[in-house]
């Protein structure tokens, strides 16, 4: 009996490393061990954590700001300490959200010519956890609401424009290891340290479904 072979047309397909004239060279990228995104891009810039002491800092280079980087690039300064999470504004290409060990989201302006100097003065600042701020999320339909998680076991999604909070979601036993919105805003996942996924209404707080895990931890979860 004769068998079939499906050729893969990628079969002859292989990558190649960027030229070190290509990347971004040179940046003391954090060591923090935490499960955060260190690093976010939009079509303008790229945001990255760096290595500090005395405080949180991170990077904003233009796209085009290739090749090495000088170890003096001004940074976007402002949190009492570490930064753990950075995600850009989806409606506005110019502003970024940051969250800290020092238990403050803050809202920053990034000039279209890239940052020049240091940036201490944020746009927004956000208070209202109790302790570290591990996570932020944009609202992916509605501008100027934004998602935040923390190790309080709280979630707050904030109203940006007024600085305060429209919802405090009061439903985790433990320190939340993820956040994610689904494609509407209309619900939204967390994963837990209680070993528990949730499917949260935004609109009322109310768990939609909850799924436990009998042996390990969730650290990530995606909507689709």
């Amino acid at each position: 009996m004769p068998f079939k072979v499906r050729i893969s047309k990628y079969r002859h397909v292989f990558g190649s490393p960027f030229r070190d004239q290509d990347c971004y060279r040179n940046i003391s990228i954090t060591s923090n061990a935490h499960d955060g995104c260190f690093c976010a891009v939009n079509s303008k810039f790229l945001a990255i954590v760096t290595e500090t002491s005395g405080g949180g800092s991170f990077l904003v280079l233009l796209l085009s700001e290739i090749g090495r980087i000088d170890v003096d690039h001004p940074r976007i300064r402002g949190h009492r300490g570490p930064v753990m999470d950075l995600k850009f504004n989806p409606f506005n290409e110019n502003e970024i959200a940051s969250c800290s060990d020092d238990g403050t989201v803050k809202i920053w302006f990034i000039p279209s010519e890239g940052v020049k100097i240091d940036i201490y003065q944020w746009k927004i600042d956000l208070h209202g956890h109790q302790r570290r701020v591990d996570y932020v999320e944009w609202h992916p339909v509605v501008e100027n609401l934004l998602l935040s998680a923390g190790l309080d076991h709280q979630v707050i999604l904030w109203n940006v424009e007024r600085a305060e909070p429209m919802q405090i979601y009061q439903c985790h036993s433990d320190a939340i290891q993820s956040l994610s919105w689904n494609r509407n805003g209309s619900m939204f996942a967390t994963t837990c340290r209680d070993k528990s996924i949730r499917v949260i209404e935004a609109r009322t707080g109310r768990i939609l479904s909850v799924d436990e895990k009998d042996r390990f931890s969730v650290l990530y979860v995606f909507f689709i």
